[in-house]
């Protein structure tokens, strides 16, 4: 629909999959590291306040 936006977040490193990607390997996840996907789903709401308040003050600085 008109007005969406996406965004697309990662970490370009070699091992990034392994630690915090959709192939984490076990020990990875027994030391607390979280699959980046899990804590942006959790954080959505929060992430998406975030996004919407800072477009808001540059389209009304912008005067749009």
């Amino acid at each position: 629909p008109a007005g969406e936006m996406d965004t697309i977040v990662g970490n370009n490193a070699p091992y990034a999959q392994e630690l915090s990607g959709q192939k984490q390997v076990a020990w990875a996840a027994e030391v607390g590291w979280r699959k980046l996907v899990d804590v942006a789903n959790e954080k959505h709401a929060q992430i998406r306040m975030i996004y919407e308040r800072h477009i808001n003050y540059v389209t009304k600085k912008l005067g749009l």
